[in-house]
């Protein structure tokens, strides 16, 4: 999924009717798009393009996007995966679509265009060794950060020896998923707050009265309370170095069973 989803652009600066503008774009875009239409220069190399030019009337440079499915813990190469075109989709290096005249991608046309595969197949490698320079980093969360003053770690972003985390909400409701770590750097050393939730805070509800213990266990650090009745969340201090970290959490029943806080927040107090 994801490949034909509707973007809507619209400048209140600029009195143009509505139309439809078929062109390839990506989530990568919207960043280097806001950022343009607010006139703000960054440094930053996104490998998104800016979309603004189109509510100008102007048309975009022609460019190939990949998106794979990883949902693994480490990066891996070939998982399945689409080469993308105005014209063309590449499927998995092998089937090939005139997407223009096949929207639903029921015509393979990799035997007539072969060059057109080389070509794309190419592009994947070229997107892979790009993107693959960083495989076996962590790509930590940043936190203690004037920038973005409290962080919010959920589920989803556990990682995990084996099997899944809780990246979703019946996950949560039925106990599902493994428990993990998360990846974190502060940006700077001082006194941290970890509020460990079962639910978000917009949600308001409780911890589940079964669990009983709190833990949390960060760079050699271990944190353990018990859990009162009616508590929507367990707050734990520590002190941390400038770094990077793995933060662990467990909610505890009377009889050790054991799941994840799977909302924590973060802040530098």
């Amino acid at each position: 999924g994801g490949h034909r989803v509707p973007l809507f652009q619209y400048d209140p600066t600029r009195k143009q009717n509505a139309r439809d503008i078929d062109i390839l774009a990506s989530g990568m875009d919207i960043a280097p798009t806001l950022l343009d239409l607010c006139k703000i220069k960054v440094k930053n190399n996104f490998q998104g393009i800016s979309l603004s030019p189109i509510l100008q009337g102007k048309t975009l440079p022609a460019r190939t996007l990949i998106a794979d499915t990883q949902r693994e813990e480490y990066l891996t190469k070939n998982l399945p995966y689409s080469v993308m075109t105005q014209q063309w989709r590449l499927v998995n290096g092998k089937e090939l679509y005139a997407i223009k005249n096949d929207a639903e991608q029921r015509h393979d046309l990799s035997a007539q265009f072969p060059d057109t595969v080389t070509n794309l197949k190419q592009q994947y490698e070229n997107w892979w060794q790009m993107i693959s320079v960083q495989k076996n980093e962590y790509q930590r969360f940043i936190v203690g950060s004037k920038k973005e003053m409290v962080v919010c770690l959920t589920g989803h972003d556990l990682h995990v020896e084996k099997g899944s985390p809780p990246w979703h909400q019946s996950m949560i409701q039925n106990e599902r998923g493994e428990n993990g770590f998360w990846a974190i750097e502060t940006e700077q050393t001082g006194t941290y707050a970890f509020e460990l939730r079962r639910f978000p805070r917009e949600s308001a509800a409780n911890i589940p009265s079964k669990y009983v213990i709190a833990k949390m266990e960060i760079s050699g650090q271990v944190k353990t309370t018990e859990i009162a009745a009616n508590s929507e969340k367990i707050t734990f201090t520590v002190k941390l170095s400038k770094g990077k970290h793995n933060l662990k959490t467990w909610l505890s029943t009377s009889n050790d069973k054991a799941v994840a806080a799977t909302y924590v927040y973060v802040q530098k107090l």
